[in-house]
């Protein structure tokens, strides 16, 4: 049933976890002068950053989008979108870590680090991710009690 709640808030997290492909995540300030991050193209610049790093972002953001359409689709399986979710989690944090990495990096080769709007927006689907989690844990509470009554 896609007119549950739930499903608003999983395709949020799938919204917020497509923005990120269009817009900059960060900035780098290099000697000649300013790089914004992208996870397709204008990598230019950055090669003190390994690009196994920064394929692994691009997994993480599209293993999330991802799975968070097939979280949609999985309304029958409850216990299954409830740990799709926690995997979610799982790979939005992994993101966050891989940015501290970037940071950490950028900081050894004394190069400017900022954050652009694109890196937030995972955070506003972790929210979304765990709004998703309460309303399939209620729903499913109000299934197991209908089944009590009969």
């Amino acid at each position: 049933m896609l007119q549950r709640i739930q499903s608003i808030y999983l395709l949020g997290i799938a919204l917020c976890m497509a923005v990120p492909f269009f817009l900059p995540i960060f900035g780098i300030d290099i000697v000649s002068g300013n790089v914004d991050y992208y996870l397709f193209g204008k990598e230019a610049g950055l090669g003190f950053i390994p690009k196994a790093l920064q394929y692994s972002l691009l997994i993480l953001v599209a293993g999330t989008l991802f799975l968070a359409l097939v979280t949609v689709f999985c309304y029958k399986n409850r216990n299954l979108q409830v740990k799709l979710c926690f995997l979610n989690i799982a790979f939005i944090v992994l993101f966050y870590l891989g940015i501290v990495y970037f940071k950490i990096i950028a900081d050894q080769n004394q190069a400017g680090f900022r954050l652009q709007i694109a890196a937030f927006l995972p955070a506003v689907a972790l929210i979304f991710n765990y709004l998703a989690v309460r309303f399939i844990k209620k729903d499913e509470a109000l299934i197991k009690s209908m089944d009590r009554l009969r």
